[in-house]
């Protein structure tokens, strides 16, 4: 699989636009016909307490497993957690077991990865690579006779798909969103989806891990860490290029459009000011680059 990448503008899981594939990431369709992305909240999204929410900026790869065993916290207001993951945008891949069209409105497609099966929808006024749908996860939905208008779906069954959805909660269900429908036609795309979400996990695991006695942890808080890592290992505590450094370095594995800096300061607790000086020297010293702007930056 050398070389192989299945994302036609190269992005990856990070800063996913969907601006090519016709998705609405940037709200998305309820029962009430509500748009969810009209916000006050900052440019990264914003919880129902106003702080930041950066992991809804993107894609989380998932297997249907995780999707069924999720769990909301935080309440009606809350977000679906998986593993101690934040479900907000997911993609998914699966085969096709089931095709309903029995619905004059839509198409039900049930999906299987090997690691659980899921029921999606699928509007058949919009038929076309990108589709837009819900469904409740384990939701039967009432069938209808087929009727005047009615699309024949273009997916089949033992067909591969990848699906991007949004996840909300909906009288106290999970709901999947639907965003993109597309067809596999590369199957490299199965395995390589299982791998990013294997990595996903373990580098969203080592991220939120507690400090132990021996933690050089540059997520960490400056409160958090500062005196540990002195009373532990006699070092002195490390230069705030260094710092941002290794916070960048770590964070470049999921956020592969370039780590804002907006999102370097709140985690570790400085001010933007103090961030953009540090930022300064790692690319005077050539150690970082910008990337779409100059608020986001990769490692060399």
């Amino acid at each position: 699989m050398s070389g192989f990448n299945p994302y036609s503008d190269g992005t990856g899981y990070g800063g996913y636009n969907g601006g090519s594939s016709g998705g609405h990431l940037d709200g998305g369709f309820d029962h009430n016909g509500g748009n969810h992305g009209d916000n006050n909240d900052s440019q990264f999204g914003g919880g129902s307490q106003g702080k930041p929410n950066y992991a809804r900026q993107f894609i989380v790869p998932v297997t249907i497993k995780m999707l069924n065993e999720a769990t909301l916290e935080g309440g009606h207001d809350g977000n679906y957690f998986s593993h101690g993951i934040e479900l907000s945008y997911v993609r998914f891949i699966g085969v096709i077991r089931e095709v309903d069209t029995q619905n004059t409105t839509h198409t039900m497609y049930k999906l299987e990865d090997g690691t659980g099966t899921v029921s999606i929808r699928a509007w058949n006024n919009d038929m076309s690579d990108s589709q837009n749908g819900n469904m409740d996860v384990g939701d039967d939905d009432d069938n209808n006779d087929n009727g005047p208008g009615f699309k024949q779906p273009q997916f089949s069954t033992n067909d591969y798909v990848e699906v991007v959805a949004t996840i909300k909660e909906f009288n106290n269900k999970l709901q999947i969103q639907t965003q993109r429908l597309a067809k596999i036609t590369n199957f490299n795309s199965v395995p390589y989806h299982l791998l990013n979400v294997a990595k996903h996990f373990f580098v969203t695991k080592n991220a939120s891990a507690p400090n132990s006695a021996n933690s050089n942890d540059p997520l960490s808080k400056p409160q958090d860490s500062l005196f540990v890592s002195e009373a532990s290992n006699g070092n002195a505590a490390k230069s705030l290029s260094d710092r941002l450094f290794d916070f960048i370095k770590q964070h470049s594995q999921t956020m592969s459009d370039g780590v804002p800096m907006q999102f370097m300061a709140h985690e570790l607790d400085m001010s933007l000011d103090k961030v953009e000086n540090g930022i300064s020297e790692l690319v005077e010293e050539g150690r970082i680059f910008s990337t779409t702007d100059d608020t986001q930056y990769l490692p060399l």
